[in-house]
């Protein structure tokens, strides 16, 4: 017996558009359908995609007794999902400059490279990105701005 599969094709819970086209904003889950699942009654599964912060698709699924207790917890667990992405100290406001340091010290904090790679990021970072891109705002940040960057010879000259 197959699982359920997602059908939905209908616009995102929180009324921003639909996940699967893309259209939907990060950190947002799209519409929620539930079903009861084989191989027998009692066991219903509501399903939903959510859009992550990176802008990938995720299918989200969460069981319950009943329809409406499967979708209550699905809700439950697609507002967790949003909220993880949306707190934290990174905003449209924050200079480039800022989110580098956040980023380093994410990476220090976690442990997830050594030490020498952590400076060797550190030492790209205040060397090339900072004196090209650090004081501009993140909603600043454009594909021409960055492309006149790394397009620029006093970006790869040695310092």
């Amino acid at each position: 017996m197959n699982a359920p599969r997602w059908t939905g094709l209908g616009r995102c819970w929180r009324n921003e558009g639909s996940c699967l086209d893309r259209r939907c904003r990060w950190g947002r889950g799209g519409e929620i359908s539930a079903k009861e699942t084989p191989p027998g009654p009692g066991v219903f599964i509501a399903l939903a995609r959510f859009r992550g912060f990176d802008g990938s698709t995720t299918r989200v699924r969460a069981t319950g007794r009943s329809a409406t207790a499967a979708k209550t917890r699905l809700r439950k667990r697609l507002a967790d999902m949003q909220q993880s992405t949306t707190t934290g100290t990174v905003t449209s406001g924050t200079r480039v400059h800022q989110l580098g340091e956040v980023w380093l010290s994410d990476l220090k904090r976690e442990g997830l490279v050594r030490p020498q790679t952590l400076d060797t990021y550190r030492r790209a970072f205040e060397g090339r990105i900072i004196p090209g891109l650090g004081m501009l705002l993140l909603r600043e940040v454009t594909t021409g701005k960055v492309h006149r960057f790394l397009h620029s010879p006093h970006t790869w000259q040695r310092r």
